[in-house]
């Protein structure tokens, strides 16, 4: 089966801070069939999981994982572990006392007896 030449425009900056020059390219899928479209997403869609673990501040590596892959042209949504989002908060509100302190607060209940 052969698939039809894709047009698309992009813009590319050879080096930061350069101005962006908006190219027409014309993709040619003569050579290529449907399984390999779908191994050349699933390489980008590794390299965007990986960017993301990169970007995260204080994350490490996980040696398991899943990725909500999102529509084409849009963003993924970010999501957290149970641990990142407990350390996240922690962070934020300084101690673990506060960060309980502050959901019971919003959660309209009051701290437990000990």
């Amino acid at each position: 089966m052969d698939l039809e030449n894709r047009v698309i425009y992009c813009n590319t900056r050879r080096f930061a801070g350069d101005d962006a020059v908006k190219t027409k390219l014309t993709l040619d899928m003569g050579g290529v069939t449907k399984d390999d479209l779908v191994e050349y997403a699933i390489d980008s869609l590794v390299i965007k999981w990986q960017t993301s673990i990169r970007k995260k501040k204080d994350a490490s590596v996980p040696s398991e994982a899943t990725y909500k892959v999102p529509k084409p042209g849009t963003r993924a949504a970010a999501e957290m572990s149970d641990e990142e989002m407990l350390m996240a908060l922690a962070k934020k509100f300084g101690s673990v006392e506060k960060v309980e302190e502050e959901l019971r607060r919003r959660m309209g209940r009051a701290p437990l007896e000990v």
